[in-house]
Protein backbone atom coordinates (compact mmCIF):
# COMPACT_ATOMS: atom_id res chain seq x y z
CA UNK A 1 0.00 0.00 0.00
CA UNK A 2 3.01 2.14 0.75
CA UNK A 3 4.71 1.63 -2.77
CA UNK A 4 1.15 3.00 -4.31
CA UNK A 5 0.98 5.66 -2.53
CA UNK A 6 4.13 6.75 -3.03
CA UNK A 7 4.29 5.86 -6.73
CA UNK A 8 0.92 7.53 -7.07
CA UNK A 9 2.41 10.72 -5.10
CA UNK A 10 5.61 10.26 -7.97
CA UNK A 11 2.98 10.30 -11.22
CA UNK A 12 1.31 13.07 -9.43
CA UNK A 13 4.21 15.20 -9.10
CA UNK A 14 5.26 14.30 -12.65
CA UNK A 15 2.04 15.75 -14.09
CA UNK A 16 2.43 18.70 -12.12
CA UNK A 17 6.15 19.26 -12.98
CA UNK A 18 5.18 18.47 -17.16
CA UNK A 19 2.16 21.03 -16.70
CA UNK A 20 4.50 23.81 -15.21
CA UNK A 21 7.28 22.53 -17.86
CA UNK A 22 5.21 23.18 -20.27
CA UNK A 23 3.21 26.52 -19.50
CA UNK A 24 7.17 27.92 -18.93
CA UNK A 25 8.04 26.70 -22.45
CA UNK A 26 4.84 27.85 -23.60
CA UNK A 27 5.73 31.80 -22.35
CA UNK A 28 9.52 31.70 -23.37
CA UNK A 29 8.11 30.66 -27.00
CA UNK A 30 5.63 33.24 -26.79
CA UNK A 31 7.79 35.88 -25.36
CA UNK A 32 10.50 35.19 -28.46
CA UNK A 33 8.26 35.43 -30.81
CA UNK A 34 6.61 38.43 -29.78
CA UNK A 35 10.30 39.96 -29.22
CA UNK A 36 12.44 38.65 -32.52
CA UNK A 37 9.58 37.09 -34.69
CA UNK A 38 6.65 39.30 -34.53
CA UNK A 39 5.34 41.73 -37.28
CA UNK A 40 6.14 44.75 -34.98
CA UNK A 41 9.59 43.24 -33.51
CA UNK A 42 11.25 45.67 -35.72
CA UNK A 43 10.19 48.60 -34.10
CA UNK A 44 11.99 49.78 -31.04
CA UNK A 45 10.90 50.15 -27.57
CA UNK A 46 11.43 48.23 -24.26
CA UNK A 47 11.88 44.36 -24.56
CA UNK A 48 9.74 43.49 -21.85
CA UNK A 49 7.03 45.78 -23.17
CA UNK A 50 7.17 43.96 -26.57
CA UNK A 51 6.14 40.74 -24.52
CA UNK A 52 3.57 41.52 -22.45
CA UNK A 53 1.34 44.97 -21.24
CA UNK A 54 2.51 44.26 -17.83
CA UNK A 55 5.43 46.23 -18.40
CA UNK A 56 3.07 49.27 -18.87
CA UNK A 57 0.90 48.57 -16.03
CA UNK A 58 4.18 47.99 -13.46
CA UNK A 59 5.61 51.46 -14.90
CA UNK A 60 1.50 53.09 -15.34
CA UNK A 61 0.06 51.89 -12.04
CA UNK A 62 2.38 50.32 -9.59
CA UNK A 63 5.11 53.81 -10.22
CA UNK A 64 2.29 55.80 -10.88
CA UNK A 65 3.93 57.67 -14.09
CA UNK A 66 1.87 59.51 -16.50
CA UNK A 67 1.33 57.21 -20.00
CA UNK A 68 2.42 60.66 -21.86
CA UNK A 69 5.97 60.88 -19.99
CA UNK A 70 6.17 57.05 -20.48
CA UNK A 71 5.82 57.89 -23.97
CA UNK A 72 8.11 60.77 -24.23
CA UNK A 73 11.33 59.01 -22.47
CA UNK A 74 10.45 56.69 -24.91
CA UNK A 75 10.49 59.17 -27.70
CA UNK A 76 13.92 60.55 -26.70
CA UNK A 77 15.62 57.45 -26.39
CA UNK A 78 14.17 55.42 -29.81
CA UNK A 79 12.76 58.15 -32.33
CA UNK A 80 9.20 59.16 -33.34
CA UNK A 81 7.90 55.56 -33.42
CA UNK A 82 7.87 53.40 -30.46
CA UNK A 83 6.60 50.17 -29.73
CA UNK A 84 4.75 49.90 -26.07
CA UNK A 85 3.01 47.08 -25.88
CA UNK A 86 3.00 43.17 -27.70
CA UNK A 87 0.30 45.24 -30.15
CA UNK A 88 0.31 48.70 -29.57
CA UNK A 89 2.47 51.64 -30.92
CA UNK A 90 2.75 55.18 -30.30
CA UNK A 91 3.70 57.65 -33.05
CA UNK A 92 5.03 61.28 -32.23
CA UNK A 93 4.96 63.05 -35.63
CA UNK A 94 2.31 65.36 -37.54
CA UNK A 95 2.49 63.43 -40.12
CA UNK A 96 1.45 59.94 -38.26
CA UNK A 97 -1.56 62.11 -36.31
CA UNK A 98 -2.56 63.23 -39.91
CA UNK A 99 -2.25 59.38 -41.70
CA UNK A 100 -4.12 58.35 -38.02
CA UNK A 101 -6.40 60.64 -37.99
CA UNK A 102 -8.11 61.85 -41.08
CA UNK A 103 -11.19 61.71 -42.76
CA UNK A 104 -10.95 58.23 -45.27
CA UNK A 105 -9.29 56.50 -41.78
CA UNK A 106 -12.38 54.32 -40.95
CA UNK A 107 -10.81 52.84 -38.61
CA UNK A 108 -12.03 50.92 -35.26
CA UNK A 109 -10.96 52.90 -31.44
CA UNK A 110 -8.93 50.21 -29.14
CA UNK A 111 -11.77 48.39 -26.97
CA UNK A 112 -9.02 47.93 -24.02
CA UNK A 113 -8.80 51.79 -23.77
CA UNK A 114 -12.59 53.40 -24.50
CA UNK A 115 -13.68 50.54 -22.30
CA UNK A 116 -12.24 51.59 -19.36
CA UNK A 117 -13.83 55.40 -19.67
CA UNK A 118 -17.45 54.11 -20.82
CA UNK A 119 -18.79 50.68 -21.23
CA UNK A 120 -21.90 51.69 -22.91
CA UNK A 121 -23.03 52.68 -26.48
CA UNK A 122 -23.29 56.22 -26.45
CA UNK A 123 -21.22 57.57 -29.71
CA UNK A 124 -18.34 57.80 -27.27
CA UNK A 125 -18.57 54.63 -26.11
CA UNK A 126 -18.98 52.75 -29.63
CA UNK A 127 -15.63 51.22 -30.91
CA UNK A 128 -16.86 50.10 -34.25
CA UNK A 129 -16.51 52.28 -36.96
CA UNK A 130 -19.53 51.95 -38.85
CA UNK A 131 -21.84 51.72 -35.52
CA UNK A 132 -20.51 55.36 -34.64
CA UNK A 133 -20.67 56.56 -37.80
CA UNK A 134 -24.73 55.94 -38.27
CA UNK A 135 -24.94 57.44 -34.53
CA UNK A 136 -22.76 60.59 -35.76
CA UNK A 137 -24.57 61.10 -39.11
CA UNK A 138 -27.71 61.06 -36.37
CA UNK A 139 -26.46 63.62 -34.16
CA UNK A 140 -24.33 65.58 -36.21
CA UNK A 141 -26.86 68.23 -36.65
CA UNK A 142 -27.13 68.85 -33.84
CA UNK A 143 -23.94 70.52 -33.55
CA UNK A 144 -24.00 72.44 -36.46
CA UNK A 145 -22.98 76.30 -36.72
CA UNK A 146 -26.45 77.27 -37.22
CA UNK A 147 -27.64 74.88 -34.17
CA UNK A 148 -24.89 76.07 -31.88
CA UNK A 149 -25.79 79.95 -32.76
CA UNK A 150 -29.24 79.14 -31.70
CA UNK A 151 -28.10 77.94 -27.95
CA UNK A 152 -26.03 81.38 -27.17
CA UNK A 153 -29.66 81.73 -24.81
CA UNK A 154 -28.74 78.73 -23.00
CA UNK A 155 -24.80 80.11 -22.49
CA UNK A 156 -25.72 83.37 -21.59
CA UNK A 157 -28.57 81.88 -18.76
CA UNK A 158 -25.39 80.22 -16.93
CA UNK A 159 -23.05 82.89 -17.87
CA UNK A 160 -23.10 84.98 -14.52
CA UNK A 161 -21.38 87.69 -13.01
CA UNK A 162 -20.61 86.46 -9.97
CA UNK A 163 -17.90 86.18 -7.07
CA UNK A 164 -16.08 83.51 -8.33
CA UNK A 165 -12.77 82.78 -6.36
CA UNK A 166 -11.70 78.67 -7.60
CA UNK A 167 -12.13 79.28 -10.69
CA UNK A 168 -10.80 75.35 -11.57
CA UNK A 169 -13.95 74.69 -10.17
CA UNK A 170 -16.09 77.42 -10.62
CA UNK A 171 -14.92 76.91 -14.88
CA UNK A 172 -15.87 72.88 -14.42
CA UNK A 173 -19.13 73.60 -12.67
CA UNK A 174 -20.09 76.42 -15.32
CA UNK A 175 -19.26 74.28 -18.31
CA UNK A 176 -21.35 71.06 -16.70
CA UNK A 177 -24.67 73.63 -16.41
CA UNK A 178 -23.96 74.86 -19.76
CA UNK A 179 -23.96 71.28 -21.17
CA UNK A 180 -26.98 69.96 -19.45
CA UNK A 181 -29.04 73.72 -20.40
CA UNK A 182 -28.19 72.49 -23.87
CA UNK A 183 -29.06 69.00 -23.76
CA UNK A 184 -31.93 68.64 -21.72
CA UNK A 185 -33.15 72.69 -21.33
CA UNK A 186 -32.34 72.86 -17.47
CA UNK A 187 -29.03 73.02 -15.67
CA UNK A 188 -28.31 70.38 -12.35
CA UNK A 189 -27.30 73.39 -10.47
CA UNK A 190 -23.38 71.88 -9.94
CA UNK A 191 -23.10 76.51 -10.18
CA UNK A 192 -24.94 76.92 -6.71
CA UNK A 193 -22.55 74.42 -4.64
CA UNK A 194 -20.73 75.88 -1.78
CA UNK A 195 -17.53 77.14 -3.02
CA UNK A 196 -18.25 75.23 -6.40
CA UNK A 197 -17.57 71.90 -4.66
CA UNK A 198 -20.16 70.10 -6.49
CA UNK A 199 -20.06 66.53 -5.39
CA UNK A 200 -20.65 65.72 -9.36
CA UNK A 201 -17.55 67.35 -10.29
CA UNK A 202 -16.13 65.27 -7.26
CA UNK A 203 -16.48 61.97 -8.42
CA UNK A 204 -15.90 63.00 -11.73
CA UNK A 205 -12.32 63.35 -10.46
CA UNK A 206 -12.65 60.12 -8.50
CA UNK A 207 -13.40 58.49 -11.48
CA UNK A 208 -10.45 59.71 -13.55
CA UNK A 209 -8.59 58.78 -10.79
CA UNK A 210 -9.45 55.50 -11.01
CA UNK A 211 -9.26 55.04 -15.10
CA UNK A 212 -5.57 53.48 -14.92
CA UNK A 213 -6.79 50.90 -12.57
CA UNK A 214 -9.48 49.82 -14.55
CA UNK A 215 -7.50 50.05 -17.82
CA UNK A 216 -5.00 47.98 -16.61
CA UNK A 217 -6.98 45.41 -15.06
CA UNK A 218 -9.63 44.76 -17.42
CA UNK A 219 -11.25 41.31 -15.06
CA UNK A 220 -11.23 43.71 -12.29
CA UNK A 221 -13.34 45.83 -14.31
CA UNK A 222 -15.84 43.65 -15.57
CA UNK A 223 -16.32 42.36 -11.33
CA UNK A 224 -16.93 46.27 -10.42
CA UNK A 225 -19.01 46.74 -13.23
CA UNK A 226 -21.18 43.23 -12.57
CA UNK A 227 -21.85 44.15 -9.14
CA UNK A 228 -22.16 47.80 -9.44
CA UNK A 229 -26.04 47.27 -7.99
CA UNK A 230 -24.60 45.82 -5.16
CA UNK A 231 -21.56 47.85 -3.83
CA UNK A 232 -21.79 51.43 -4.45
CA UNK A 233 -18.38 52.70 -5.59
CA UNK A 234 -16.63 55.77 -4.99
CA UNK A 235 -18.86 58.90 -6.95
CA UNK A 236 -21.02 55.90 -8.08
CA UNK A 237 -24.18 57.87 -6.20
CA UNK A 238 -23.81 61.12 -7.81
CA UNK A 239 -23.33 59.87 -11.25
CA UNK A 240 -26.30 57.68 -10.91
CA UNK A 241 -28.20 60.51 -9.32
CA UNK A 242 -27.00 62.87 -12.75
CA UNK A 243 -28.20 60.21 -14.56
CA UNK A 244 -31.31 59.75 -13.07
CA UNK A 245 -32.59 63.07 -14.00
CA UNK A 246 -31.57 62.72 -17.13
CA UNK A 247 -33.91 59.33 -17.55
CA UNK A 248 -36.85 61.48 -16.14
CA UNK A 249 -36.27 64.20 -18.44
CA UNK A 250 -36.28 61.50 -21.20
CA UNK A 251 -39.28 59.90 -19.95
CA UNK A 252 -41.09 62.71 -19.83
CA UNK A 253 -39.91 63.80 -23.11
CA UNK A 254 -41.05 61.09 -25.16
CA UNK A 255 -44.33 60.71 -23.37
CA UNK A 256 -44.99 64.79 -23.87
CA UNK A 257 -43.38 65.85 -26.74
CA UNK A 258 -44.49 69.24 -26.34
CA UNK A 259 -43.17 69.96 -22.82
CA UNK A 260 -39.38 69.94 -24.03
CA UNK A 261 -37.63 73.19 -24.03
CA UNK A 262 -36.82 73.79 -27.50
CA UNK A 263 -33.01 73.94 -29.21
CA UNK A 264 -32.04 71.25 -27.30
CA UNK A 265 -30.54 67.81 -27.79
CA UNK A 266 -33.51 66.26 -26.37
CA UNK A 267 -35.94 68.22 -28.69
CA UNK A 268 -33.47 67.62 -31.77
CA UNK A 269 -34.02 63.41 -30.43
CA UNK A 270 -37.74 63.38 -29.53
CA UNK A 271 -39.07 65.82 -32.64
CA UNK A 272 -42.63 67.45 -31.63
CA UNK A 273 -45.54 67.16 -34.13
CA UNK A 274 -45.54 70.15 -36.34
CA UNK A 275 -48.78 72.71 -36.76
CA UNK A 276 -50.10 70.90 -39.93
CA UNK A 277 -49.85 67.30 -38.28
CA UNK A 278 -51.00 65.99 -34.67
CA UNK A 279 -49.44 62.77 -35.73
CA UNK A 280 -46.65 61.52 -33.08
CA UNK A 281 -43.53 61.06 -34.53
CA UNK A 282 -40.98 58.76 -33.46
CA UNK A 283 -38.18 59.57 -31.51
CA UNK A 284 -34.54 59.40 -33.74
CA UNK A 285 -33.06 56.67 -30.89
CA UNK A 286 -34.58 54.03 -28.77
CA UNK A 287 -35.16 55.44 -25.20
CA UNK A 288 -32.43 53.34 -23.56
CA UNK A 289 -29.77 54.71 -25.67
CA UNK A 290 -31.28 58.09 -25.82
CA UNK A 291 -30.29 57.79 -22.05
CA UNK A 292 -27.06 56.95 -22.17
CA UNK A 293 -26.12 59.04 -25.32
CA UNK A 294 -27.43 62.34 -23.03
CA UNK A 295 -25.87 61.28 -19.88
CA UNK A 296 -22.47 60.88 -21.60
CA UNK A 297 -22.94 64.47 -23.50
CA UNK A 298 -24.33 66.04 -19.64
CA UNK A 299 -21.73 64.49 -17.69
CA UNK A 300 -18.64 64.43 -19.17
CA UNK A 301 -18.86 66.13 -22.30
CA UNK A 302 -17.24 69.94 -20.56
CA UNK A 303 -14.38 69.00 -19.41
CA UNK A 304 -12.08 70.73 -22.47
CA UNK A 305 -14.05 73.69 -22.34
CA UNK A 306 -13.94 74.04 -19.03
CA UNK A 307 -9.86 73.05 -18.83
CA UNK A 308 -9.49 75.84 -22.02
CA UNK A 309 -11.09 78.94 -19.52
CA UNK A 310 -9.01 77.90 -16.76
CA UNK A 311 -5.56 78.24 -18.57
CA UNK A 312 -6.76 80.65 -21.08
CA UNK A 313 -7.68 82.88 -17.72
CA UNK A 314 -4.52 82.22 -15.55
CA UNK A 315 -2.14 83.13 -18.75
CA UNK A 316 -3.93 86.31 -19.42
CA UNK A 317 -4.41 87.15 -15.71
CA UNK A 318 -0.35 86.73 -15.74
CA UNK A 319 -0.25 89.54 -18.31
CA UNK A 320 -1.26 92.77 -17.41
CA UNK A 321 -0.85 94.11 -21.03
CA UNK A 322 -2.54 91.06 -22.63
CA UNK A 323 -5.25 91.77 -20.25
CA UNK A 324 -6.11 95.40 -21.17
CA UNK A 325 -5.91 94.48 -25.02
CA UNK A 326 -7.91 91.61 -24.80
CA UNK A 327 -10.22 93.55 -22.76
CA UNK A 328 -10.18 96.75 -25.06
CA UNK A 329 -10.70 94.22 -28.09
CA UNK A 330 -13.90 93.15 -26.38
CA UNK A 331 -15.55 96.98 -25.80
CA UNK A 332 -14.89 97.72 -29.34
CA UNK A 333 -18.06 95.06 -29.74
CA UNK A 334 -19.69 95.19 -26.62
CA UNK A 335 -19.27 99.00 -25.38
CA UNK A 336 -22.38 99.14 -22.99
CA UNK A 337 -21.91 98.24 -19.65
CA UNK A 338 -25.40 96.50 -18.97
CA UNK A 339 -25.90 95.61 -22.48
CA UNK A 340 -26.28 91.07 -23.08
CA UNK A 341 -23.33 89.60 -24.93
CA UNK A 342 -23.13 90.59 -28.39
CA UNK A 343 -23.82 87.28 -30.95
CA UNK A 344 -21.16 84.85 -31.43
CA UNK A 345 -20.49 86.09 -35.19
CA UNK A 346 -18.97 89.53 -33.19
CA UNK A 347 -16.64 87.91 -31.23
CA UNK A 348 -15.46 85.14 -33.57
CA UNK A 349 -14.16 88.13 -35.17
CA UNK A 350 -11.64 89.42 -32.57
CA UNK A 351 -8.28 88.45 -33.22
CA UNK A 352 -6.41 88.30 -30.16
CA UNK A 353 -9.67 86.84 -28.00
CA UNK A 354 -9.53 83.96 -30.92
CA UNK A 355 -5.73 84.15 -30.35
CA UNK A 356 -6.04 83.04 -26.72
CA UNK A 357 -8.43 80.56 -27.08
CA UNK A 358 -6.18 78.64 -29.32
CA UNK A 359 -3.56 78.76 -27.27
CA UNK A 360 -5.14 77.48 -24.03
CA UNK A 361 -6.28 74.69 -26.57
CA UNK A 362 -2.74 74.02 -27.05
CA UNK A 363 -1.93 73.88 -23.48
CA UNK A 364 -4.48 72.04 -22.67
CA UNK A 365 -4.55 69.59 -25.54
CA UNK A 366 -8.01 67.95 -25.25
CA UNK A 367 -7.03 64.38 -24.27
CA UNK A 368 -3.97 64.44 -23.35
CA UNK A 369 -3.91 60.24 -23.31
CA UNK A 370 -3.25 58.86 -27.69
CA UNK A 371 -6.33 58.02 -29.10
CA UNK A 372 -5.71 54.22 -30.08
CA UNK A 373 -7.18 52.69 -33.22
CA UNK A 374 -7.21 49.70 -34.60
CA UNK A 375 -5.42 49.44 -38.10
CA UNK A 376 -7.88 47.48 -40.74
CA UNK A 377 -7.49 44.53 -42.57
CA UNK A 378 -4.60 45.09 -45.43
CA UNK A 379 -2.26 47.09 -42.62
CA UNK A 380 -1.99 50.73 -43.20
CA UNK A 381 0.91 53.76 -43.96
CA UNK A 382 1.43 55.33 -41.17
CA UNK A 383 4.44 57.83 -41.73
CA UNK A 384 6.38 55.80 -44.46
CA UNK A 385 5.97 52.57 -41.87
CA UNK A 386 3.88 49.70 -43.17
CA UNK A 387 2.01 48.84 -39.92
CA UNK A 388 -0.45 45.25 -40.00
CA UNK A 389 -3.69 44.68 -39.77
CA UNK A 390 -4.66 44.72 -35.87
CA UNK A 391 -2.09 46.68 -34.07
CA UNK A 392 -3.18 49.61 -31.67
CA UNK A 393 -1.39 52.54 -32.82
CA UNK A 394 -2.05 56.35 -31.85
CA UNK A 395 -0.30 59.98 -31.09
CA UNK A 396 -0.92 61.49 -28.32
CA UNK A 397 -1.94 65.98 -29.18
CA UNK A 398 0.33 66.24 -26.42
CA UNK A 399 3.80 65.52 -29.06
CA UNK A 400 2.34 67.56 -31.43
CA UNK A 401 0.84 70.48 -29.53
CA UNK A 402 4.25 70.90 -27.38
CA UNK A 403 6.66 70.15 -30.81
CA UNK A 404 9.40 72.93 -31.19
CA UNK A 405 9.36 72.20 -34.64
CA UNK A 406 6.34 73.92 -34.51
CA UNK A 407 5.46 76.29 -31.82
CA UNK A 408 8.88 78.35 -30.44
CA UNK A 409 8.90 78.05 -26.09
CA UNK A 410 6.08 75.53 -26.40
CA UNK A 411 5.37 75.62 -22.87
CA UNK A 412 4.99 79.36 -22.48
CA UNK A 413 1.40 80.73 -23.00
CA UNK A 414 2.15 83.36 -26.17
CA UNK A 415 -0.92 83.91 -28.19
CA UNK A 416 0.54 86.18 -30.26
CA UNK A 417 1.92 82.98 -31.78
CA UNK A 418 -1.64 83.00 -33.72
CA UNK A 419 -1.71 86.17 -34.70
CA UNK A 420 -1.51 86.93 -38.34
CA UNK A 421 -1.11 84.08 -41.09
CA UNK A 422 -0.86 81.92 -38.40
CA UNK A 423 -2.33 78.10 -39.11
CA UNK A 424 -3.76 76.28 -36.69
CA UNK A 425 -2.89 73.08 -39.33
CA UNK A 426 -0.83 71.36 -35.53
CA UNK A 427 -3.79 72.47 -33.36
CA UNK A 428 -5.78 69.28 -32.83
CA UNK A 429 -6.97 69.53 -29.13
CA UNK A 430 -10.46 68.12 -31.33
CA UNK A 431 -8.65 65.55 -32.46
CA UNK A 432 -8.95 64.75 -36.12
CA UNK A 433 -11.31 62.66 -38.63
CA UNK A 434 -14.43 60.55 -38.75
CA UNK A 435 -14.29 60.26 -35.18
CA UNK A 436 -13.50 64.05 -34.08
CA UNK A 437 -15.06 65.95 -30.93
CA UNK A 438 -18.61 66.25 -32.78
CA UNK A 439 -19.09 68.75 -30.05
CA UNK A 440 -16.50 71.57 -31.82
CA UNK A 441 -18.79 74.35 -32.77
CA UNK A 442 -20.26 74.58 -29.36
CA UNK A 443 -16.82 74.22 -27.43
CA UNK A 444 -15.68 76.91 -29.53
CA UNK A 445 -19.44 79.08 -28.85
CA UNK A 446 -18.69 78.33 -25.25
CA UNK A 447 -15.30 80.02 -24.97
CA UNK A 448 -16.10 82.81 -27.12
CA UNK A 449 -19.10 83.67 -24.90
CA UNK A 450 -18.34 82.65 -21.25
CA UNK A 451 -14.10 84.73 -21.61
CA UNK A 452 -16.11 87.81 -22.84
CA UNK A 453 -18.30 87.86 -20.30
CA UNK A 454 -15.70 87.29 -17.85
CA UNK A 455 -13.19 89.67 -19.07
CA UNK A 456 -15.70 92.06 -20.11
CA UNK A 457 -18.13 92.12 -16.68
CA UNK A 458 -15.30 91.15 -13.79
CA UNK A 459 -12.22 93.26 -12.98
CA UNK A 460 -10.40 90.01 -12.21
CA UNK A 461 -7.23 90.19 -9.85
CA UNK A 462 -4.57 87.63 -10.24
CA UNK A 463 -2.67 86.65 -6.71
CA UNK A 464 0.45 85.32 -7.61
CA UNK A 465 1.71 83.65 -3.97
CA UNK A 466 -1.42 81.57 -4.32
CA UNK A 467 -1.59 80.29 -7.79
CA UNK A 468 0.80 78.05 -10.50
CA UNK A 469 1.88 80.14 -13.09
CA UNK A 470 2.11 76.44 -14.63
CA UNK A 471 -1.01 74.14 -14.55
CA UNK A 472 -0.53 70.75 -13.66
CA UNK A 473 -1.67 67.55 -14.58
CA UNK A 474 -1.23 63.75 -14.43
CA UNK A 475 -2.55 61.69 -17.59
CA UNK A 476 -5.78 59.73 -16.98
CA UNK A 477 -7.21 59.66 -20.71
CA UNK A 478 -8.06 63.20 -19.68
CA UNK A 479 -5.74 65.54 -17.58
CA UNK A 480 -6.12 65.15 -13.71
CA UNK A 481 -5.15 68.33 -12.10
CA UNK A 482 -3.23 68.10 -9.08
CA UNK A 483 -1.76 71.28 -8.52
CA UNK A 484 -3.57 74.37 -6.58
CA UNK A 485 -6.40 75.75 -8.35
CA UNK A 486 -6.25 79.30 -9.72
CA UNK A 487 -7.80 81.51 -7.47
CA UNK A 488 -8.70 85.22 -8.46
CA UNK A 489 -10.27 88.11 -6.78
CA UNK A 490 -13.16 89.23 -8.45
CA UNK A 491 -15.05 92.67 -8.41
CA UNK A 492 -17.60 94.18 -10.73
CA UNK A 493 -16.57 96.02 -13.59
CA UNK A 494 -16.99 99.87 -13.25
CA UNK A 495 -16.07 101.11 -16.39
CA UNK A 496 -12.60 100.07 -17.75
CA UNK A 497 -9.63 97.45 -16.86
Amino acid sequence: MDSFRTLHNLELKSIATAFVAGLVLYWVCAAFFLAVLHPLAKFPGPKLAAVSDWWLVYHEWLLGKSLTDILGELHQLHGPVVRYGPHRLHFSTPKAHSDIYNLKSRWDKDPDVYKAIVDGSSTFGLTNYHLAKERRDLIWPFYSRQSVQQMQKAINRQTKEGKLSNMSLAFRCLAQDIMADICLGSSLGTLEAREFESPLILALDQGLDSYVLMKSFPTLRNLLYSISAIITLPGEAEFTAAGTTVADHVTRGIQCPDTIPPHTMLSFLVPSPSDNTKEKLQPKLSQDIMIEELQTFVIGAGETVASAMVQALSGILQQPDLYKNVYEEIVQVWPEPDAPAPPIEALEKLPLLTAVIKEALRLTHGVVAPLPRIVPAGGAEIDSHHIPAGTSVGTSHVFIHMSPEYYDAPNEFQPERWLGDSSDKYLVAFSKGPRGCMGINLAWCQLYLVLATMIKTIRMDYPASLNDSKIKWKDCYQPLYYGRPLRIQCNRMESQC
